[in-house]
């Protein structure tokens, strides 16, 4: 029997290896995890996968929940995050973190 935080840490480790092979399962694997529990590298694979796959709201989920040493290490995160939010509708906020 796993903690939820175990059962996450799994969940991440399958859904990445997934993700890595381009398997259409990865996305919903990895955004299945609550988000609170996803791993920084389920969070990094789960926004690529989901680019890849245009599914923008689990790009948005998966960039406002990386975090980042600094700031060079997170600009092209920034992009990825600006680009989910336009394709949501989001219009200004993306607007406003491309000119960040």
């Amino acid at each position: 029997k796993f903690t939820p935080a175990e059962s996450a840490k799994v969940e991440s480790a399958l859904g990445m290896q997934q993700a890595l092979r381009h398997e259409a399962v990865a996305v919903p694997r990895l955004a299945a995890i609550p988000a609170d529990l996803r791993t920084q590298d389920g969070n990094l694979w789960l926004a690529r996968a989901a680019a890849r796959a245009g599914d923008w709201e689990s790009v948005l989920s998966a960039t406002q929940q990386l975090k980042f040493d600094n700031e060079r290490d997170a600009a092209g995160w920034h992009y990825w995050q600006a680009r989910a939010l336009e394709q949501t509708g989001e219009k200004r906020a993306a607007k406003k973190l491309y000119a960040k």
